[in-house]
């Protein structure tokens, strides 16, 4: 459901009533419903796989926002 041909790409995700939502250029890749968190911060990371030798992630233009 990525397009592996860009050299970057916009995450999001929306965090909310017990769902998470998590986007890839625009388009839904996964969701889930848990309501064991009822709140909680906001962590980034980046994972390259297992046979990467190197990899170059910049996180840029971070927003948080609420969605109340």
């Amino acid at each position: 459901m990525i397009d592996t041909n860009t050299s970057s790409h916009r995450i999001g995700a929306d965090c909310g009533n017990g769902t998470l939502t998590l986007y890839v250029d625009g388009k839904v890749i996964d969701s889930v419903t848990d309501y064991t968190y009822a709140n909680g911060g906001v962590g980034l990371f980046a994972w390259s796989g297992l046979n990467i030798s190197s990899a170059d992630v910049t996180f840029d233009d971070f927003i948080m926002t609420s969605l109340k």
